[in-house]
């Protein structure tokens, strides 16, 4: 007799508060390379990424994050 297949179900995103995940993708996409194309590219993931990345508190945080990040090593020589 063949044996019978269970079926899985998929299993249940957890879910946090809309802020709590808007923080943590934030977080994310300030990480992302100064690179000219980087904010638009991610903006057009969808809506939300939208949202977070035109957010002027974003943006200057993105600046601020990415102003000057080798100079400190620059200055130093071998």
């Amino acid at each position: 007799m063949p044996r019978r297949r269970r079926r899985l179900r998929p299993a249940s995103p957890v879910t946090l508060p809309d802020k709590d995940n808007d923080d943590l993708l934030s977080e994310i996409l300030l990480r992302l390379p100064p690179q000219p194309s980087s904010l638009p590219r991610a903006s057009l993931v969808c809506k939300r990424w939208r949202r977070l990345v035109a957010d002027p508190h974003f943006r200057r945080r993105f600046r601020a994050r990415h102003r000057n990040p080798l100079s400190s090593a620059s200055s130093t020589t071998l």
